[in-house]
């Protein structure tokens, strides 16, 4: 069973967002005896050795969770919009039942989806954006880049105008490669799933986010639904009721 003692929640933002859109969520869940660790994405910032990939991302979410569960920590996995690509990818191999079945400790025990994109095998976040692939995504060059003066009205569209615009000068450019990165492992199939879903999200529309669920259900997935009237970051918007989301998916409720 898991308690706070063996318990650890790995967050991990969507493109473009440090690990700083977490900062209400961690003293949360730290209030209630658990360890947080908010987990950067490579691809969301400009590096001198050059874009970092899909690949990447996953990779290095992989390695924190790991780290976390050879210390036979029961960990959550949550991710937001974009992150849902390579911190699905991320899961292969560190599943609870996965690893019981080696003899070993620790493990994912649930993939918490805050507005954030379920996707199939093969495929890439540019590839499902199809036809709504904005031109700015379109014509980037190594790096996608914001619209610092409008982007904050939907991104975080229930904020208020001061914080939105806080949050919003946060945000670093984006790796253009890695929105071609293809899921290779459906990690959802495998571990429990709790999707929260932002029923005013104007980045990831909801009809979007019904879709991806009824997909997952499709492939045989039990993903458990909260409704919220959030926009696309709940986690900044409705943290108190995020971390309910959060640790209702730790304690398997």
């Amino acid at each position: 069973m898991s308690t706070p003692e063996n318990t650890a929640f790995v967050l991990v933002p969507g493109s473009f967002s440090p690990t700083t859109f977490y900062e209400k969520v961690v003293p949360l869940l730290q209030s209630h005896g658990y360890a947080v660790h908010p987990t950067a994405l490579q691809s969301a910032g400009e590096r001198p050795q050059g874009p970092a990939t899909f690949q990447e991302d996953a990779s290095f979410i992989h390695s924190t969770i790991l780290k976390l569960v050879e210390q036979d920590k029961d960990v959550i996995l949550a991710m937001n919009s974009y992150g849902g690509f390579p911190g699905t990818e991320a899961s292969k191999g560190l599943s609870k039942a996965e690893r019981e079945k080696e003899g070993k400790k620790g493990g994912i025990v649930a993939l918490v989806y805050l507005a954030s994109f379920i996707p199939p095998v093969g495929m890439s976040l540019r590839a499902s954006l199809g036809d709504n692939l904005p031109d700015s995504i379109k014509n980037a060059g190594d790096y996608m880049k914001l619209d610092y003066d409008e982007d904050w009205k939907n991104i975080f569209s229930d904020l208020l105008e001061a914080e939105a615009k806080h949050y919003m000068n946060l945000m670093p450019n984006h790796s253009t490669v890695s929105f071609s990165g293809e899921l290779t492992y459906p990690g959802y199939k495998f571990i429990p799933v709790t999707y929260l879903l932002t029923e005013n999200d104007k980045i990831i529309p909801v009809e979007s986010q019904r879709e991806m669920i009824a997909f997952a259900r499709g492939e045989g997935v039990d993903v458990k639904v909260v409704k919220t009237d959030s926009g696309h970051c709940p986690m900044l918007s409705i943290p108190a009721r995020t971390v309910e989301v959060l640790i209702g998916a730790a304690k398997g409720v």
